[in-house]
């Protein structure tokens, strides 16, 4: 499900892109809408007065109430003047998909301020929103709108023949551009998801496990190491140090790479990561979860979370059987895995060295039959 945040502010080095303001009529009329060579070659005519340009800007000022209106302008940081716009046109919302279009006054053209622009806002739309691909289109005859395309990671797909027509006289082709999330993230971050993450959002009222998005990053690095989620996770507290931006860089692509594994979010942030590791020749899979935050220890969080997992992974993926290991002296977890049905089913003795003493893993498991007991 996408994640809608509608038109938020966005920083670049040169520009700020944000939500148009009626004052802002003059300068589009002057630097865009009112000019020939700007709209050639978009599905709108040239503004005839300012008046017009305040009209439209009245429409579009009322629609950003709707969280799911994308409609920035284009401000040059140097001078605060406004000097372009960047949209989604369209949205598939099935298959997270969206359609991008954007204009610039032709002063600009040609100084990569339109690519920088396109860079952020694809940014934005797959870390914050969710998609999972971005379409650009263009009148084959305006070859330098392809350029910007190209220059912001988009590939070219095909070209649409004689798919539009331009004042009811003349038909035209659209070329189509496209990048898909992965693509974003080998060419902008590094990271080449082999096996990409395709779990998908679960919620249960405050609580939401959903894929990481960009800025679970720094809230992860905020949150840092506390001693207590270490220590139940078997972690050497020897070498309990911060807890780096590239540490939580880190813990993002290891969450993206993961087949099935989610962010925890509580009351709109990031707190943990919940996962299932599958084992497919024995329809069985290993639930693993880690809260982050210890004020939240206690609230019946961690209860809640894996009995979603739970239910994702029996109604939804059928497997036959759920099982973890936890170490003994964990009893707060040991607590919580017999609330949602697991059943110790072993012990590993001293089968683990942790910061200098041997301690002993707990083996719990849950099967289907046990599950669908439960919830009847």
């Amino acid at each position: 499900m996408l994640s809608h945040k509608g038109t938020e502010a966005i920083n670049t080095n040169r520009l700020l892109l944000r939500r148009f303001e009626l004052n802002d009529a003059c300068d589009m009329f002057r630097n865009w809408a009112n000019d020939s060579e700007v709209t050639k070659f978009v599905s709108w005519k040239p503004h005839s007065s300012v008046e017009a340009t305040k009209e439209i800007l009245e429409k579009w000022v009322n629609e950003y109430n709707n969280n799911n209106i994308y409609n920035w302008t284009v401000e040059l940081k140097e001078t605060g003047e406004v000097i372009g716009s960047i949209c989604i046109v369209k949205v598939d919302e099935k298959n997270y998909s969206c359609e991008i279009g954007y204009c610039m006054s032709r002063i600009y053209w040609g100084k990569g301020i339109m690519s920088e622009s396109l860079k952020a806002v694809i940014d934005y739309l797959f870390f914050e929103v969710g998609f999972n691909r971005i379409v650009a289109k263009h009148d084959t005859n305006n070859v330098a709108s392809g350029k910007v395309m190209l220059k912001s990671g988009m590939n070219y797909e095909g070209t649409l023949r004689q798919v539009k027509t331009r004042d009811n006289k003349e038909f035209y082709d659209l070329a189509v551009y496209a990048i898909l999330k992965n693509d974003w993230l080998i060419k902008k971050v590094g990271i080449n998801v082999i096996a990409p993450n395709n779990a998908p959002t679960l919620d249960n009222f405050n609580i939401i496990l959903r894929q990481p998005i960009k800025k679970d990053i720094a809230i992860r690095a905020n949150l840092g190491l506390n001693m207590e989620c270490v220590t139940m996770c078997g972690g050497n507290i020897s070498k309990l140090g911060e807890f780096t931006l590239d540490d939580a860089i880190k813990w993002y692509e290891r969450i993206i790479q993961h087949p099935c594994k989610w962010v925890i979010e509580y009351n709109n942030n990031c707190i943990g990561a919940v996962g299932l590791r599958e084992y497919k020749e024995d329809n069985k899979a290993k639930f693993s979860i880690e809260i982050y935050d210890d004020n939240l220890y206690g609230c019946g969080i961690g209860t809640n979370v894996t009995k979603m997992v739970l239910n994702y992974a029996f109604e939804i993926l059928d497997y036959h059987k759920v099982y973890l290991r936890v170490l003994d002296y964990n009893t707060r977890a040991i607590k919580c895995y017999e609330k949602c049905g697991f059943i110790k089913e072993g012990i590993d003795r001293e089968g683990a060295l942790i910061n200098g003493t041997y301690c002993s893993d707990i083996y719990m498991e849950i099967i289907r039959s046990d599950y669908i007991s439960l919830v009847k």
